[in-house]
């Protein structure tokens, strides 16, 4: 039994050895290696290096977060200018750039409608100019004719201002040699000679003595079977405008065609004589010009003033007609055309 007890005593007590001091030295020691301070846990913006993770805010790139930019005001021009340039830059640059996409965007879209009200001004305006036009033409037809008048022809030579009315020169014996003939009989008196149109450029040249007013027209070509709008000729002071035809296959000069129509009016001195001796500035109305040739085939009386244009056309062709222009009880155009022949 003593023995026994010697064991268990044994197995709880162990006297110290040598060097106690030393030995109490490591075992405290080795005890307080198995205590360990807690981590810290690290402040934002530090590494945690015990879990391994990238604390709330750390930039593993050390890159700066993007910063919102200002517009540029050089695409907003750009954009406004140029609205295609302005979709353009807001379809590359709205997520990169949003400022500046939107204020390119909108730009753009300001320039497109600012342009479709201008557009629709614009169209309105000349709607409005089209339509006083219209109206004048109307009460004026004359305004419509002879479109390629040069205003020069119109201008005297001293004063530098439009000639008035002049009364033309009376040739009693043009005038008796006429009064016969009839508007369909194609016929007119210049200075004393008689035309039967249509004739050869040359033939009424050399008859009449009228010639180009600008050279440069002899030079211009005609295509086949094509007539002129008026061309002005002279003869000294005197003027009048004559129309063209080419009847012939080919292209040509209009020098080498023929002269289809006659133009004349009471501004300006010239010697011709229409059918049954009317000429430019004769006294006439309606009831007149109706007692010499009948009754006309057509009538435009102006609403705002004396003016009247009776109007004569060939029953088998209307390229061929007569036209008489009366303006305050006085003729103030007659107009002879002969196209078809």
């Amino acid at each position: 039994m003593a023995d026994e007890n010697n064991n268990q005593e044994n197995q709880f007590y162990n006297p110290p050895q040598e060097n106690s001091e030393q030995n109490n030295t490591e075992q405290y020691n080795a005890s307080q290696q198995q205590y360990y301070a807690p981590p810290v846990q690290p402040q934002q913006g530090e590494y945690n290096q015990f879990n391994n993770m990238p604390p709330q805010g750390y930039n593993q790139f050390n890159t700066m977060p993007p910063k919102e930019e200002k517009a540029s005001v050089g695409l907003a021009i750009l954009s406004y200018l140029i609205p295609l340039a302005g979709l353009i830059i807001f379809l590359t640059k709205k997520d990169k750039q949003p400022k500046t996409a939107k204020v390119s965007g909108i730009c753009a879209l300001v320039s497109v409608i600012i342009n479709v009200i201008l557009c629709i001004v614009m169209f309105a305006a000349s709607g409005f100019i089209a339509k006083d036009i219209f109206e004048e033409g109307l009460d004026d037809p004359s305004i419509f004719e002879d479109y390629d008048y040069n205003f020069d022809d119109f201008i005297s030579d001293d004063t530098n201002e439009p000639t008035s009315e002049k009364t033309p020169q009376v040739n009693n014996e043009a005038v008796k040699a006429m009064a016969n003939t009839e508007w369909s009989d194609y016929t007119v008196c210049l200075n004393g000679k008689t035309i039967t149109l249509p004739c050869e450029w040359e033939t009424f040249k050399s008859e009449t003595g009228f010639d180009f007013k600008d050279s440069e027209n002899a030079a211009e070509t005609l295509g086949s079977n094509y007539y002129t709008t008026s061309v002005a000729v002279i003869n000294g002071d005197q003027t009048i405008y004559v129309r063209f035809i080419n009847s012939s296959d080919a292209e040509t000069t209009i020098d080498k065609c023929m002269v289809a129509g006659i133009n004349a009016d009471n501004f300006y001195d010239c010697d011709v004589v229409f059918a049954k001796g009317i000429r430019p500035n004769d006294a006439a109305d309606k009831d007149s010009i109706t007692a010499l040739f009948g009754e006309p085939s057509d009538v435009y009386d102006s609403e705002d003033s004396d003016f009247h244009i009776y109007t004569y056309d060939d029953v088998n062709s209307a390229y061929n007609s007569f036209e008489i222009t009366v303006s305050d009880g006085k003729i103030s155009g007659i107009d002879l055309e002969h196209f078809e022949f």
